[in-house]
Formats: C-alpha cells, sequence, structure tokens
C-alpha cells in the first residue's frame, strides 16, 4: 500500500486516497529513486529504530493499530437493497420488489457496521503486513449487538527494493483498481460501474520510469460452505496484468484479468468457458479538483468477484459499464463531490432472477410474495445506475461530516411466476440519503 493504511483511511473523505470511502483502492507502489539502478541497495526487513525512540514509540513502530469510526443516519423514499439483500447497510441498488418489505414506503435506519480496525506490522520496513476487519452483515438490516466481525485485509508485502514489491493474501484486486469519492464506503457505486473488489491472491509490483506495471494469480472466487465448489474443482485461478502510467498527481492505465469458469461439474450440461473482464482507469488531480473513473466490459464478471452483474449459468452474460466520479475543495474544510455510475447487462434473456421460490403449489395458485428467497445466482439485475451528490465538512485530519444525497434506478429480472402475477414494476427508483460521521485514529 501506499503508505500507511491511516492515512489511507484518513485521506478517503479529506485528502485523496483509498479504497471503499471513495477513494483509489491502492496497492504498493515503489517509489523512484535518483540514484542509478546499480547503486540501488536493499531495504532493510525490519525498521530501523530512530534514536531515542521512546519505547511506546518503537512498539507502535512495529504494531501500529488505527481505527475508523463511521456512525450513520440513512433514510430513503423507498425501498434500497445492499448486494441483492433489502436493507441499507451498504446501498447498491433500489431493492427488488418481490424481495422488499413494503417497497414503496419511506424507511431510516442508524448504521456502525461500515467502521473498521486494524494493524500495521512493521509498516516502513521491507517485510511487512496488515490485517483490518469491519462489521457489515449485509443479511442484517440493523444489527446493533448483532453485528460480527468481517476480515477485509490479510496480507503481507516484501518490497526487496524500492521499486519492486511482492504481495501475498487478501487484498483488493489488481484488476479495477479505482472507487469513487462518497460516503458509502463498502457500496461504493459497486454494481453500478465500479467492478473491483477483493482477492485471495499473489501479486507482483514494479515501475520503470513513470510506468507502474503488475500482474497477479489469485482465488477464481469465494466459497463459504464447507464442501468444495466450482471454484476449487475449476483447479484453474484467475491471472491478471495492469499498466499504469503515473502522472504527476494520479495514475491512468488499462487492467485485465480472467480464468477458465467451470459450470455444472459433474453434470451432463458441464462446460468451461472465459470468465473475466478488462477496464481503463485514471485518477488525476488538476489543482484542487479531483477526478476518478472506471470504463469496464466483459463476460461472466460477478462469478468470479468483480462486483458487477454479468453472471453466467447456462448462458454468458456480458455487460459494460463505468462511473466517473468528482471532487472540489473550496478550501481545506469545505469539500463536494458527485459520482455518476452504470452497469448494463448486453444478452437479457442469459440473466436470472437473484430469488426463487421454495415451492409452487400443486393446486396452480401464486405462492406468496413472502415466501420468496434470495437464490445464490447473482444480482439479478438488468441494469443499475446511481447517482450521489455530498458535501464534505473537514474540522481536521481526524474528523469529517459528510451529506450526501443518492439516486438510484434499477431493473430486475423477475421470476416468470412474479411476470405473469401482474401489478410488479421490475424498474424500480430510489431517492435518499446518509449523513455521517467520520472519526479516524
Amino acid at each position: 500500500m501506499r503508505g500507511a493504511l491511516l492515512a489511507v483511511v484518513v485521506c478517503s473523505f479529506g485528502a485523496l486516497a483509498e479504497e471503499d470511502a471513495g477513494v483509489v483502492a491502492v496497492e504498493p507502489v515503489a517509489v523512484p529513486i535518483a540514484a542509478p539502478v546499480a547503486a540501488v541497495t536493499p531495504t532493510p526487513l525490519l525498521a530501523p529504530i530512530a534514536p531515542g525512540a521512546s519505547v511506546l514509540d518503537t512498539v507502535l513502530q512495529f504494531a501500529r493499530p488505527y481505527i475508523t469510526f463511521k456512525p450513520t443516519i440513512i433514510a430513503s423514499g423507498s425501498a434500497v437493497e445492499s448486494y441483492s439483500q433489502p436493507n441499507a447497510t451498504a446501498i447498491t441498488a433500489a431493492a427488488n420488489p418481490v424481495i422488499a418489505t413494503l417497497p414503496a414506503d419511506p424507511r431510516l435506519t442508524f448504521q456502525i457496521a461500515q467502521s473498521r480496525t486494524g494493524i500495521w506490522f512493521n509498516e516502513k520496513g521491507a517485510l511487512r503486513g496488515v490485517v483490518e476487519i469491519d462489521f457489515i452483515d449485509f443479511a442484517k438490516a440493523s444489527p446493533t449487538v448483532a453485528s460480527l466481525p468481517r476480515l477485509r485485509l490479510a496480507r503481507i508485502e516484501w518490497a526487496p527494493t524500492e521499486k519492486f514489491t511482492l504481495v501475498a493474501g487478501q487484498d483488493w484486486d489488481l484488476h479495477g483498481p479505482i472507487n469513487p469519492h462518497g460516503s458509502n464506503m463498502v457500496g461504493a457505486r459497486f454494481l453500478s460501474g465500479n467492478v473491483g473488489f477483493m482477492r485471495q491472491q499473489v501479486k507482483a509490483l514494479g515501475r520503470v520510469g513513470d510506468f507502474e506495471l503488475a500482474a497477479a494469480v489469485g482465488m477464481e472466487g469465494v466459497n463459504a460452505t464447507a464442501k468444495d465448489s466450482a471454484f476449487e474443482l475449476s483447479a484453474v485461478p484467475t491471472f491478471a496484468v495492469r499498466a499504469s502510467w503515473l502522472v504527476a498527481k494520479g495514475r491512468v492505465g488499462v487492467s485485465a484479468l480472467g480464468t477458465s469458469l467451470r459450470f455444472g461439474a459433474g453434470t451432463p450440461a458441464e462446460r468451461r468457458t472465459l470468465a473475466g473482464g478488462v477496464t481503463a482507469f485514471a485518477d488525476v488531480t488538476f489543482g484542487r479538483t479531483n477526478l476518478r473513473g472506471e470504463l469496464s466490459m466483459g463476460q461472466n464478471m460477478a462469478n468470479i468477484g468483480l462486483l458487477s452483474l454479468g453472471f453466467g449459468g447456462a448462458k454468458d452474460v456480458a455487460e459494460w459499464g463505468g462511473f466517473l466520479s468528482a471532487r472540489h475543495g473550496f478550501t481545506d474544510m469545505h469539500f463536494v463531490y458527485a459520482t455518476a455510475g452504470l452497469m448494463r447487462v448486453l444478452n437479457r434473456d442469459a440473466v436470472r432472477p437473484s430469488y426463487a421460490y421454495a415451492s409452487v403449489p400443486a393446486d396452480g395458485s401464486l405462492p406468496a410474495l413472502s415466501s420468496a428467497a434470495i437464490a445464490g445466482t447473482g444480482p439479478g439485475l438488468l441494469h443499475n445506475a446511481g447517482v450521489t451528490l455530498g458535501y464534505e465538512l473537514r474540522l481536521s485530519k481526524n474528523l469529517a461530516f459528510l451529506l450526501e444525497g443518492f439516486y438510484l434506478w434499477s431493473e430486475h429480472k423477475l421470476d416468470p411466476i412474479d411476470q405473469a402475477r401482474g401489478g410488479i414494476e421490475p424498474i424500480r427508483q430510489a431517492l435518499g440519503g446518509e449523513l455521517a460521521a467520520v472519526v479516524t485514529f
């Protein structure tokens, strides 16, 4: 990572630098040195102890904790969803009308689960590591004391020189490295133009002049069950590459990620197909204005852990989309930001609903809407768009308040049962806002 993760989290609402918070999902990047290549000396494995350092400073140098608190109030005029779950824990779309409770009614929630904490180990040495958790559970609408820790980052880094770094563990994907500005640190325009997420992987990053070149090998996807699934049985990892031009205050580049995905393992319908995509990205600053954006296209990207709409099955699902995000600081205290994003499926007939009914009455009557449940068949969205407009009041490097409004426009794929039922509109819109405080230590 570029510098300390605490600085990254702080900058996510003040300066310009992190991941979920509306900032860059940064990976470690080597810093150029003035001396000739032949004069490069290895970086010490352990950071040197400063002369006269206190015991506390010495301990913190090798194990530095950090934390971000984010109490948030969220209101919307109609139902919203967070990664297909009908709640506002990390809003990604207007809610599916079949799954949501009273989808046309307004709602209000208080949240703290996007808060996070972690520890950097030997942060300034050549061999370093970080562990970070937050408390998000998308299956819990307003959990309070029922929140549970969720592992976000767990990686080690080895930088034998200042121009080359190896990274292993659970970390931000090499592909799609930019995130938009905004208060919704975990939603972050995912499923509406922002595709990159986290992956267990091994990454290599190097710098040649003003260019960063990187490659990674990683796990195909996430399997939280006890049994091996198609991801493990595929026996093929993901392969990613990225090339960035490091401009004065940012970067511009392209990235790609792909693998051979195994569908229907062990069945007569078993097949292999390509899953992955390509992304062009930019993060540049002009004076007090920062611009960030991505443009992506691919197929079956949601099957391999990217936060997009294309979730293939019997048929491949192709898609395209992207986002553009801007942030301007009038002073060091007052900032405004805006983000617009869109993701659209190209072959609509291949998309499956995100839900299913456990059983259908034998007498031919329609099952109750309340019996529908998330089916694990992907986001079930044909297109998803979102716009945010926000104001940030930054009182210090440790304290900021954000007021943000959002508008969502989402089209859901309905089960044939609900298409026949009538009266259920697949295109949903939601207007709302959130007020958050961000406190970092």
